[in-house]
């Protein structure tokens, strides 16, 4: 009896606590089966059922904890959950009234529902109470977002050939929240500073390495994080600023050696390269357009030609469509474009302002190349709006007066930790990118918040000096409390 105990025990100590494993399914699972069309196809409706299943095992963990700090605390993101989940039932009469198919209302549906959980996966994990296992999951799960974002992006603009395009959803999402974190460890623990750096700097650098110009406002997490650390900290915020900036431009700056100039700059756009990407769940709402429809060639007829890679376009890299841009704003093909999903996603809204048009409702418009896109979501913050009218903004601004309480709150009760540091800088990137899509439509933005979320719930069942991620402190007041 004794040696079945200490078997058990020896196995429970390699097996992630139950928590944890049901937040591996629904992140892991989601990033292997989310990256393919857009259509419902068999594994994604196998997805959905596993998630299902996991989501009432998650509930019953999470009722019976409800006495607990960490679920207290937990409660403003629970109630807007509940909020959301009821606008996202109340769309779907309205979008069958307009309609719509009740298979692009399940898909749509599928990533705003998926996005309402996810404060209950991370409350569902964090009861475990181990907060070093949950940080290694949230770098190495953002790392290979990470790199699966950059191949994607780098391989659709031709800044250089790869053998695959991607291998896991490549989401934003995940690169940033491995940015922010890696940031406000760079400050909270100073014996593994100079790592968190270099974390950081790669994170950072893969955005500015697809050619994004938008990653350029991820600057303003450091001024973020610089003045939530205070001045007591600020040597080390700017430390870890000053580092992650360095490594970032540092990768820019080789690709950019690497690449020979080819004269007259044509920038590829954002558009052309979507247009020549394949098909796949990505986060921008461009990002996805259909690949050719292979043929099999007939056995007689004569052995096709092996097709010619594109030419490498170092046009396409960050520094050539800056410079593009600046030089002309009006002609940039992106700006272009977006404007245009602009009017198309307003006119959807002002359809049906109240209750919008419901979800998975089309958005029609014309190219800047002339043809003409449908697509059930649009590169604009106007898609909420258009889906759920004037209640989804209503709840939208509640959304963001939970997360700022909750920064409060878990400052007050826990000090400066490492999920309260990157949550703050995390808002400030979506606050400063907030003219382009709502991050909702991501699904890597909800797997992000829950693996974030999961760290932070930790903090409110934690002593002072023994804090999981801890509490860093000014120099000569004490050892900072990271995490044992």
């Amino acid at each position: 009896m004794t040696s079945a105990n200490h078997g058990r025990d020896a196995i429970a100590g390699v097996l992630p606590p139950a928590g944890v494993a049901r937040l591996l399914i629904i992140v892991l699972g989601g990033m292997l089966t989310l990256q393919s069309s857009q259509g419902l196809d068999p594994p994604k409706l196998a997805y959905l059922a596993v998630a299902s299943i996991v989501f009432l095992f998650s509930c019953r963990s999470v009722w019976s904890m409800r006495d607990r700090p960490m679920f207290k605390a937990a409660m403003p993101w629970l109630v807007s959950s509940l909020v959301l989940s009821a606008l996202v039932a109340l769309s779907l009469p309205v979008a069958l009234s307009r309609g719509t198919p009740i298979s692009e209302w399940l898909r749509d549906a599928a990533t705003y529902g998926l996005f309402a959980a996810a404060p209950l996966f991370a409350l569902d994990a964090a009861a475990s109470m181990r907060g070093r296992l949950l940080l290694g999951l949230t770098v190495g799960i953002a790392a290979l977002g990470a790199v699966s974002f950059a191949i994607y992006w780098i391989t659709a603009r031709n800044l250089t050939t790869l053998p695959f395009e991607q291998f896991v959803l490549p989401t934003a999402s995940l690169p940033t929240a491995l940015f922010v974190t890696s940031l406000a460890a760079a400050v909270v623990d100073r014996r593994r500073r100079l790592m968190w750096i270099a974390i950081g700097g790669l994170a950072l650098g893969t955005f500015l390495l697809t050619g994004s110009r938008s990653a350029l406002l991820y600057v303003v997490a450091c001024p973020v994080v610089m003045v939530m650390a205070g001045r007591q900290l600020l040597a080390r915020s700017t430390l870890a600023s000053a580092g992650t900036l360095l490594i970032a431009a540092g990768l820019v700056a080789i690709l950019q050696a690497s690449l020979a100039p080819t004269g007259q700059a044509t920038p590829t756009s954002d558009v052309t390269a979507r247009a020549t990407a394949s098909a796949s769940a990505t986060t921008d709402a461009t990002a996805t357009a259909t690949a050719p429809e292979s043929r099999t060639p007939s056995p007689t007829a004569s052995p096709l030609p092996t097709p010619t890679p594109p030419p490498l376009n170092p046009d396409a890299t960050l520094l050539a469509r800056l410079q593009a841009f600046l030089g002309s704003p009006g002609q940039d093909p992106s700006i272009r474009e977006r404007v245009v999903q602009y009017e198309a996603a307003w006119e959807v809204f002002a359809s049906s302002p109240l209750i919008g048009a419901g979800l998975g409702h089309p958005f029609e418009w014309t190219r800047v190349d002339g043809t003409t896109r449908r697509d059930f979501t649009a590169d604009t913050p106007l898609v909420l709006p258009a889906k759920l009218g004037i209640l989804g903004i209503v709840w939208l601004i509640g959304f963001v007066a939970v997360w700022m309480r909750f920064l409060r709150v878990l400052n007050r009760t826990a000090g400066l930790t490492i999920p309260g540091l990157a949550m703050a800088a995390w808002l400030g990137i979506l606050a400063v990118v907030a003219w382009g899509p709502l991050s909702f439509e991501d699904k890597g933005f909800s797997f992000a918040l829950m693996l974030l979320l999961s760290l932070a719930f930790i903090q409110f069942e934690m002593r002072p000096g023994r804090r999981t991620l801890g509490a860093a402190q000014p120099s000569g007041t004490g050892a900072t409390q990271t995490d044992a």
